[in-house]
């Protein structure tokens, strides 16, 4: 916690995270005397921890000497939580009134999907092309694939012309090419 974050919490004392209750102690232990950090330490233990906040609070009055702002600033806090949980209450029941106002729209509105406007030949068309494979596209991988499927004249004709493409790997691909004949 840096010395910005202190003043602010001392600001606005209910906004102290969780995380801030460990270092606030070791503040006071290094400043016993700060009242400021007593009070905020003492604030963050009632919001998190009120087993230790009992211990401490005894410790704390002797250190503090109007216990009324003290008393006051515990108040605060206790109407900020309950303004808070009050809060998402009210968000809870919003978002269940409007799922419901949504749900009996959709069934008072009947909505249904219509067909696109277009002509369906053309989808027809492009699923034929999907179908039929390009002779540009050559790989091992594809001419692998091919095999798996069982369709070996289409592997041996892809592993010719990878043939041709690479020269260097001419006795690489006939290899395969006589491998793929052989389970004929």
């Amino acid at each position: 916690m840096n010395s910005e974050q202190f003043v602010e919490y001392l600001q606005s004392p209910c906004d102290i995270p969780e995380k801030y209750v460990i270092t606030l102690n070791e503040i006071i232990e290094k400043y016993p005397y700060c009242q400021s950090a007593m009070v905020l330490h003492l604030l963050s233990l009632y919001k998190y921890d009120k087993e230790l906040y009992a211990k401490q609070l005894k410790k704390a009055l002797v250190f503090i000497p109007n216990n009324i702002v003290l008393n006051q600033l515990i108040n605060d806090v206790e109407l900020t939580e309950e303004k808070v949980n009050d809060l998402k209450d009210i968000k809870a029941d919003n978002r269940r009134k409007s799922k419901e106002e949504l749900i009996d729209k959709f069934i008072k509105d009947e909505p249904s999907i219509s067909r696109a406007d277009g002509d369906f030949r053309y989808n027809i068309e492009y699923a034929n092309k999907s179908t039929h494979d390009n002779d540009n596209i050559i790989s091992e991988t594809l001419a692998k694939i091919h095999l798996q499927q069982g369709n070996k004249k289409k592997a041996i004709e892809i592993y010719e012309k990878l043939s041709l493409k690479n020269p260097e790997k001419i006795s690489y691909f006939a290899t395969q090419i006589e491998n793929i004949k052989k389970q004929d």
